[in-house]
């Protein structure tokens, strides 16, 4: 089934190896902390989770997932959550949105989060924002970063705080194109967001 394949993916590749990285297992005993401890180097396993095909699949669109398209999601190590934006193709369960979801460690459970109101052109019936490789985290300073499908105004999530903020249009005249599927991440050595795009052929730029 797509869930159960689904279920597999998301626990193994986006949970267990995001959590070796950060190096910071809670204290507290918790599913996840317990089964990346299990492993040895070079092994894999799938952790059983709440909620994860309620949350992630079941979208009424084409390929029935809200992660199709997409490549990341972002750990944060202060609430330990892991957090995914992005839709299917065509969706219509519950609505015709993209996705906010989070999974919780503590709870070891899936989640949808309330959609920022930024998601309303997005919402478009017969249309998709995909997750490609748009979502960036700053640890530090607990902001996630996204840029929506084919826009040039990344948005900003202050976790703290739970507001969004718009980042400043990006200028044509450093950017020219509007592509669809882009890449940002978080530098934490030069303190700043790097996205990089396609403009035309095979020319590209790169900016923070």
């Amino acid at each position: 089934m797509i869930w159960r394949k689904l279920a597999i993916f998301i626990t193994v590749v986006a949970l267990t190896v995001v959590a070796f990285r950060t190096r910071s297992f809670s204290q507290s005993t918790t599913a996840l902390a317990n089964l990346a401890a299990s492993l040895q180097p070079g092994t894999w396993a799938e952790l059983t989770t709440n909620n994860i095909a309620p949350t992630l699949a079941f979208t009424g669109g084409a390929s029935g997932i809200t992660i199709a398209f997409s490549e990341n999601g972002v750990w944060d190590p202060v609430s330990r959550q892991f957090f995914y934006i992005g839709g299917d193709h065509s969706p219509t369960m519950p609505d015709t949105c993209p996705r906010f979801v989070s999974y919780t460690e503590s709870t070891n459970t899936w989640q949808m989060l309330a959609k920022p109101a930024w998601f309303a052109p997005k919402c478009t019936p017969g249309g998709a924002m995909h997750g490609y490789d748009h979502t960036a985290i700053d640890p530090l300073h607990r902001k996630l970063y996204y840029r929506p499908f084919n826009d040039m105004v990344v948005r900003r999530l202050d976790m703290a705080s739970n507001t969004w903020t718009d980042l400043p249009v990006i200028p044509a005249t450093v950017m020219a194109n509007t592509d669809c599927c882009v890449g940002v991440a978080w530098f934490p050595e030069r303190n700043s967001l790097i996205y990089a795009s396609v403009e035309t052929g095979t020319n590209g730029s790169v900016i923070e």
